[in-house]
């Protein structure tokens, strides 16, 4: 910065900077003030307004000024005016400035012309500056919303179409561009490059859905499935609506797409669901009918079927209780041996000993399972090795091609003298849930070897 009189003096005289009162007042209004800047001298010429526009003094130095810009702009500000040349002296650039004084930040448009002297070196700047941060702002504020508009659109999955029916012209939106996976430089906003995409089962409803909007008052509302260039299949709702001329000539009509496919999968896996729940739940009546028709030929006694029937009953729950913690999308047999024997046989952990890799069976094959765990361990802690205090059971099982092999073992129960001559229903229902069965009674106890479909 120079601080010789001469050159301010200079300065001065070639500047019109100084200018009548009301003039000053408009520029003030306007939030604007005119400068001349020497710029090998490093001074800057304002008008009288400027310290009420950017808080400096009328006069100073060009470095009072930079100081002032903000540090992101300066190097773009700085840029812009070394690119100037005689040719092309005149600049427009937008920066932002602190305000010298309060320190409140606006958006400025600085404009004017660059002399130059003979070996084209920049001499002189005239300007003014012009406070635009309202405009700035509704810009932003207008650019902020199309991001959000953008963002939300696509969280969303949706885009936005418009149809203009004069021109026969399709225009799709960014977000909707991407959705459906189509370039713009091949769309060609022609109607024809979205039905190419629609599903031929879906063809009839789109046209016989498409003329619903011509009609008076007609709105658009359908779903149809898109194939993609990969032939995988999307679902999407369309939804439109037509704008006429008074005298009721279709002018454009607009619209959404949404990207409904998660949506229809889910309506998909309810449906499937309450279908595979409707089967279940007649085949568990079914179960129980048998359960009960059974119970009542093995029991006379009324309290005897109360208790038999009871206790097969919440075997059966206790296996959906499982299977219903996993979706019924089947349990382990180590989890199925456990729940089943926990209500009926006291101290399980020291009673019972499991040995076999983790299998998990369907759901139809543990139901049945459970019913044939429940009845082995009944009969024995009624008349096998868990009548006794020293009783122990052992369960194992392995792996075979579609099946699993079982072998169920009691030891040190009351001897066995006799193999029962009848057959229960227990002992029914174990050789009809089961592909094989052997069992065998002799002096250490019953051993039950098994094998099971998956």
């Amino acid at each position: 910065m120079s601080d010789n009189p001469d050159s301010k003096s200079q300065l001065a005289g070639n500047t019109d900077t100084h200018a009548p009162g009301w003039y000053l007042q408009s520029m003030e209004a306007g939030k604007m003030m005119l400068y001349t800047s020497a710029v090998t001298q490093n001074v800057m010429q304002r008008s009288d307004n400027s310290m009420s526009v950017v808080g400096l003094p009328s006069h100073g130095s060009i470095s009072d000024w930079t100081i002032c810009i903000f540090p992101e702009d300066l190097p773009y500000v700085e840029n812009a005016f070394h690119s100037l040349t005689p040719d092309e002296p005149n600049y427009k650039i937008e920066y932002r400035f602190r305000h010298a004084v309060t320190g409140r930040r606006f958006w400025v448009l600085d404009s004017g012309t660059a002399e130059f002297d003979e070996d084209e070196n920049p001499q002189c700047m005239r300007g003014a500056i012009l406070n635009i941060s309202s405009g700035v702002r509704d810009e932003t504020d207008i650019r902020d919303s199309a991001r959000l508009h953008s963002i939300a659109a696509e969280a969303a999955q949706m885009g936005i179409w418009h149809f203009d029916r004069l021109s026969n012209r399709l225009t799709f939106s960014n977000e909707l561009l991407a959705l459906l996976e189509i370039d713009r430089t091949t769309f060609g906003n022609n109607p024809e490059a979205i039905i190419r995409r629609v599903h031929p089962d879906d063809l009839a409803i789109w046209r016989q859905e498409r003329k619903k909007i011509f009609a008076p008052g007609g709105k658009l509302e359908f779903e149809f499935r898109v194939i993609f260039p990969q032939r995988n299949i999307r679902w999407f709702l369309v939804r439109g609506h037509m704008v006429r001329r008074p005298d009721g000539v279709e002018l454009e009509s607009y619209g959404v797409m949404i990207d409904v496919t998660e949506r229809k999968d889910s309506e998909k896996h309810q449906t499937m669901l309450l279908r595979e729940l409707s089967h279940r739940v007649s085949n568990t009546l079914a179960v129980i009918q048998s359960i009960m028709r059974q119970t009542l030929r093995a029991k006379n006694d009324p309290k005897a079927f109360a208790q038999a029937f009871e206790g097969r009953i919440n075997s059966l729950a206790v296996s959906h209780t499982l299977l219903t913690s996993a979706d019924w999308q089947g349990g382990t047999l180590s989890d199925l041996i456990n729940i089943q024997l926990r209500g009926i046989v006291d101290n399980l952990e020291s009673k019972i000993v499991l040995h076999g890799p983790e299998i998990v069976l369907p759901a139809e094959t543990a139901t049945q399972i459970g019913l044939v765990l429940h009845e082995l361990g009944t009969n024995a802690v009624k008349y096998g090795a868990l009548s006794v205090d020293t009783g122990k059971i052992s369960i194992s099982w392995s792996l075979l091609p579609g099946k699993v092999q079982l072998v169920w073992c009691e030891q040190g129960g009351p001897p066995i003298d006799e193999v029962p001559s009848y057959t229960g229903f227990g002992t029914s229902l174990i050789s009809q849930s089961v592909d094989s069965m052997n069992c065998s009674y002799d002096h250490a106890g019953l051993t039950c070897r098994m094998e099971l479909l998956l």
